[in-house]
């Protein structure tokens, strides 16, 4: 068809197919700027109030700033604080010279430059011939509102820029409220970038522009136009480089007047393949934005393109690109092409993996795109689009289980993944989710960064094909794409929680539940997360039941005790449930570690015994004597007991009458558990010793001879020792006193003392007397004159000389000679005819001095016994006097001397 749409030049108002050329001042101008680049120094502008005007001393207007910014040329930083920036002198013209100007507002939200009543028009112009090589311009951060164009027919209700190479970069910026006086109907109702260059605009917002229609033209691009054509200087065809970058931005409520094309967008660009090289360049991206509401009304055959319009007339091989965007809610007269037409070109538009406000695509959404039909090349490819997937982790779930969510635009309708970097346009979309055999929880509100959004599902009691589907934009609450299946199996269900159990050590205790569910269910009991088995558990304890519904253990011990038995109930369909935690606790009965010990004491003292015992609960305690429970108190036989229901029992003033091998203690516990008793403890309580009998008072015995004395004593004794006048007897240390072979020291007071660890008691005195001895020796020695080896005699007689009888052993001693050689006969009984008694008496001829000679004969009162030896001198004697003597051992010595002379009271001796 042909092209009803006029597009304008801004060299002349209502411009033909020539145009006029600028005055050669104008361009010679122009050209001096252009080609020897006279820049200036760069400048950093801070503007510093709001008022509109030129600057002064101290005060920085934003349009004095732009303004002198554009009379030097070059680089320049105008700094733009948050405030209202309301203009009320009209139009801001720059550049007018080669430049590079960056204009940095403090946000759109904050600052805001704001066309007033007041010489309404455009808010900038830029590069307003067209033909100012190298305007470069970046705004960030700044609102345009309100922007009215009433001064010519150029195009842009907020900003009208371009020409070779120049450069337009919006970034982060506003746009609402601007449109186009219908007397000056014509194109970018907030931009419009005309003349070659480059316009780049990222993540910005057009809100509610419009580009109206009249008799001249129809409104094109109500937001932004764009157009890439070649223009004449005096005559002469310039063909520029040309680009549009439009990126993460929003437009909404965009609109072009009746008939007009393109309700947000409109990109243009004539053909430039026929050019002689070296060939312009054309580069269109119009990525990840969201077009919602934008318009393009009309009637008949006109208004299309609800967002977009793009016309390719460039070269067979040059592609738009227009992808990875949201269109929703936008409308077009001709409703084929709603959202987006591509008109009869040669170049190409590929408009794939776009999201069409439904999982349809762009012939079945409201938001629709086609391309007008023609003769021409070109083509426009809208598949695969973006659709709208919901994804559940897992598949099948049981009643009461969960699963994640995933809901969003990863894969396109080819099922092809598609990259979260490029689908920012989403982010924060409202998405709903729609479920049915379970419930949401967790579900994020918008589409997040990612691209998606996510829920948790959680399965309900009915079984069956649960759906989890999202809504985003226009997509039905039952679409079948963006629906993701769950089958729904349902869970056993517990109807008897196990109880909490408290039991004994060594006992039995079990835990029963019971569970309803299809199919044959099956059982597992689990410590905490430990499935438990059958048989011995290596803790003394052993398991049964563990698969079935009661869990029963034997001999439970500490290591069973726990707050987290419970039980898992699985159905054939892979379903299952857990029990609510059920605690055993396991006390352990008293036992002793150490058992009370025997004892003993003395009576009038204390005396205790002590346990010690551990286990659960509180102990308690009861003493026994044998079977006998002691009470705290007197006994009635002089002792009194304390602490007999503790753990350390006491006896005070304890007696002989306390005494008893059995006593014990039971050792109960508050928890019930069995109780348990001691070990039988004996108690000895010890009493001095008490003379049962005492010694006779006194006796007297002979030298030589013995006495025993006996005392009786009662009671326990451990030492016995005999005194003799206060002092220690050596070796008398039992109740009888046993003396032989008496002597007169012997004599005196003797006593017993009996001991033991409780005291000691002494005997009455026993009084012996040691009678002296009685007895003298008489010798006689015959003949009294002895010549060479002649026979001689001694009889000694051993006379009573008191009149008490002689008894026991005594012993004779002789003395012996060098002269002398004696001997002793017991068969003797008369020697020299003297009477002698040999056979009762016994030699001891071992004494190198004496013969001595025992017996044990006793002699009457009165009376005598004798003994003889015989005998002869040696040969070898000498001639003098024999000496012979008699001792009764151990008393007196009675010595025969006689003299060797010739009288015959001497014995003298001669040698032969």
């Amino acid at each position: 068809m042909t092209n009803n749409y006029l597009f304008f030049n801004r060299l002349i108002p209502q411009s033909g197919v020539s145009k006029k050329p600028l005055a050669t001042k104008q361009l010679v101008t122009c050209l001096l700027f252009t080609l020897i680049s006279l820049w200036a120094k760069a400048n950093t502008y801070n503007v510093n109030t709001t008022a509109d005007g030129n600057s002064s001393s101290g005060t920085v207007n934003l349009r004095g700033a732009i303004l002198a910014a554009d009379a030097l040329g070059g680089t320049h930083t105008i700094n733009v604080p948050a405030g209202t920036y309301n203009l009320t002198l009209g139009t801001v013209t720059f550049g007018n010279k080669a430049q590079n100007i960056t204009i940095n507002g403090a946000g759109a939200g904050s600052t805001i430059i704001n066309m007033t009543a007041t010489n309404r028009d455009r808010i900038f112009f830029i590069n307003p011939t067209a033909f100012v090589y190298n305007v470069q311009t970046t705004i960030t951060g700044v609102s345009f509102t309100n922007g009215h164009l009433t001064s010519d027919n150029y195009g842009g209700g907020a900003i009208i820029a371009g020409g070779p190479n120049n450069a337009l970069t919006i970034t982060s910026c506003g746009f609402t409220n601007n449109t186009i006086d219908a007397s000056r109907a014509s194109a970018g109702g907030a931009i419009a970038y005309l003349g070659g260059g480059y316009l780049a605009i990222d993540q910005c917002t057009f809100t509610t522009n419009s580009a109206p229609s009249n008799a001249n033209a129809n409104g094109a691009g109500g937001a932004v136009d764009f157009e890439a054509y070649s223009f004449s200087i005096n005559n002469v065809y310039t063909y520029p480089d040309n680009s549009l970058s439009v990126t993460n931005s929003v437009f909404t409520n965009n609109s072009v007047g009746n008939n007009g094309i393109g309700g947000a967008i409109n990109v243009s660009a004539g053909g430039f393949s026929t050019v002689d090289p070296p060939r312009p360049t054309l580069s269109i991206t119009i990525a990840e934005n969201s077009f919602v509401n934008n318009s393009a009304p009309g009637s008949g055959g006109n208004g299309r393109g609800g967002a977009i319009s793009a016309t390719n007339s460039f070269s067979p091989t040059n592609v738009f690109r227009i992808n990875y965007n949201r269109f929703v809610g936008n409308t077009a007269n001709v409703s084929a092409g709603s959202a987006l037409i591509s008109f009869d070109t040669q170049g190409s538009v590929d408009a794939s993996n776009n999201w069409w406000g439904c999982n349809g695509g762009p012939t079945s959404c409201a938001d629709k795109a086609y391309r007008y039909p023609g003769s021409s090349s070109g083509t426009l490819t809208t598949t695969p689009y973006l659709q709208l997937r919901t994804t559940a982790a897992s598949s099948p779930l049981c009643s009461g289980n969960s699963t994640g969510i995933t809901a969003g635009f990863t894969v396109n309708s080819a099922g092809t993944a598609i990259a979260a970097s490029n689908l920012s346009a989403f982010t924060g979309v409202p998405i709903t989710f729609n479920t049915t055999l379970g419930t949401m929880s967790s579900a994020q509100t918008t589409i997040q960064a990612t691209g998606t959004a996510t829920a948790t599902f959680t399965a309900g009691t009915t079984p069956g094909s649960g759906t989890v589907n999202a809504v985003v934009d226009n997509v039905p609450a039952n679409d079948a794409t963006a629906r993701a299946s769950i089958t729904v199996n349902a869970a056993p269900v517990i109807t008897d929680q196990p109880d909490n159990a408290t039991t004994c050590s060594g006992t039995t205790v079990s835990f029963n539940a019971a569970a309803t569910g299809s199919g044959t269910l099956s059982y597992q009991w689990y410590k905490g997360t430990t499935a438990l088995a059958n048989g011995a558990t290596g803790t003394g304890s052993t398991l049964s039941g563990a698969t079935t519904a009661t869990l029963t253990i034997i001999n439970p011990g500490s290591a069973d005790a726990a707050t987290n038995y419970n039980l898992r109930v699985s159905s054939t369909a892979g379903c299952s449930v857990t029990a609510t935690n059920a605690s055993l606790v396991v006390n352990i009965p008293p036992a002793i570690s150490s058992q009370p010990a025997n004892t003993s004491g003395c009576a009038g003292n204390t005396v205790s015994f002590g346990v010690t015992a551990n286990g659960s609960g509180t102990l308690s305690y009861q003493w026994y004597k044998g079977t006998t429970a002691l009470a705290n108190g007197a006994t009635g036989t002089g002792s009194s007991i304390g602490g007999a229901t503790t753990a350390s029992l006491s006896i005070s003033n304890a007696s002989p009458t306390d005494n008893a091998s059995n006593y014990n203690v039971r050792i109960s516990s508050s928890t019930g558990c069995t109780p348990t008793t001691s070990t039988n403890a004996s108690l000895v309580v010890i009493a001095p010793p008490v003379i049962s009998s005492q010694p006779v008072s006194g006796s007297s015995v002979q030298v030589g001879g013995s006495v025993r004395v006996v005392v009786s004593v009662s009671g326990q004794v451990t030492s016995y020792q005999w005194y003799r006048e206060g002092a220690i007897i050596s070796g008398q240390t039992s109740a009888t006193l046993n003396l032989t072979n008496l002597q007169l020291s012997q004599a005196g007071s003797y006593s017993l003392v009996a001991s033991n660890g409780c005291g000691s008691v002494t005997s009455g005195v026993f009084s012996l007397t040691v009678l002296g001895s009685d007895l003298s020796p008489i010798i006689y020695a015959r003949p009294t004159i002895v010549y060479g080896n002649s026979p001689f005699t001694v009889v000694v007689d051993v006379l009573e000389l008191n009149s008490v009888a002689t008894s026991g052993t005594f012993t004779v001693r002789v003395t012996k000679d060098q002269k002398l050689n004696l001997s002793f006969d017991p068969g003797l009984s008369s020697v020299n005819n003297r009477s002698v008694q040999n056979s009762v008496w016994s030699l001891d001829n071992s004494n190198l001095n004496y013969y001595i000679l025992t017996t044990s004969q006793s002699i009457a009162a009165g009376d005598k016994l004798s003994f003889g030896l015989t005998g002869s001198l040696l040969p070898s004697a000498s001639t003098g006097v024999v000496t012979v003597s008699a001792t009764v051992l151990p008393t007196t010595v009675v010595e025969a001397k006689l003299n060797n002379n010739i009288d015959a009271d001497k014995i003298e001796y001669f040698q032969q």
